[in-house]
């Protein structure tokens, strides 16, 4: 596969476009997160992973009753399609 190819892929799921402008889709979420795989007979998968911290933020204190529990998960997804 294309690096160019590989580029605009992984652009196209961080940014919402090919070129790469503007700013990520989702905060915090960077081009080194997203994979692409050439599985031959024009057949990609795209994976991303991203570490999340929801509205609590990334520590529940556990205010002297134990250890602090995290609150930041990774979140995958990873998609198989034909390479246009």
């Amino acid at each position: 596969m294309q690096p160019q190819l590989i580029t605009e892929a992984q652009n196209l799921v961080v940014y919402g476009n090919v070129s790469g402008g503007g700013t990520a889709i989702i905060s915090g979420l960077a081009i080194g997160d997203v994979q692409v795989q050439d599985l031959g007979d024009e057949i990609i998968a795209v994976s991303a992973a991203h570490n999340y911290s929801g509205l609590l933020g990334p520590i529940l204190p556990s205010f002297g009753f134990g250890a602090d529990s995290s609150l930041t998960h990774t979140l995958m997804a990873t998609v198989t399609m034909r390479a246009l």
